[in-house]
């Protein structure tokens, strides 16, 4: 599946890719192997099917100079079956890339293709909250920690279990 992945030239063969992820789950289920090493298998995959559907609709230069996250379940490594998608994108300080609405939706639209639909409470990068250079994010981590938004520590919460699929993991490291 993973090789799959590697050499899928677009969203057909990655689908083929997703759908044999949830085929590979229900054999290892049926055939006794744990849930832990299930879900770290699953996680995995889902990781690494994350990150080329990113290396598909984005350019060179932002996959670069960003980093894509995974948060909630399928940060903590938790996720089995595919659930909403709870995503972000770090982007290096002064990078300005022209179209990243655009980009943004096609890469959660492309998501939802594949089978995780979007997150009802908009935890992905088509919201510019979860799209944001690390500085201006780390001044949002600050008011979410010390401010008056009543979203604030749930989505603090959300981005403790943040994890790195894509791109530039020391952007991670810088915001935290």
């Amino acid at each position: 599946i993973a090789l799959q992945i590697d050499d899928a030239a677009g969203m057909p063969e990655l689908k083929s890719a997703a759908a044999r992820i949830d085929a590979m789950l229900a054999l290892m289920h049926d055939g006794g192997i744990r849930i832990e090493r299930i879900a770290r298998l699953v996680g995995e995959l889902n990781r690494h099917l994350f990150a080329r559907t990113w290396a598909l609709v984005a350019p060179p230069e932002l996959v670069a100079g960003s980093c894509l996250l995974v948060m909630g379940s399928e940060g903590r490594g938790e996720q089995l079956l595919k659930t909403d998608q709870d995503n972000a994108l770090l982007l290096r300080d002064g990078l300005d890339v022209p179209g990243l609405d655009a980009i943004a939706a096609r890469f959660n639209g492309a998501l939802a293709e594949l089978g995780y639909p979007p997150c009802p409470g908009g935890i992905m990068l088509t919201n510019p909250l979860w799209r944001a250079p690390v500085a201006r994010f780390r001044e949002t981590l600050r008011d979410w920690v010390h401010g008056a938004d009543p979203q604030g520590p749930m989505h603090l919460a959300i981005f403790f279990d943040a994890t790195a699929v894509a791109g530039d993991a020391s952007l991670l490291g810088q915001a935290r």
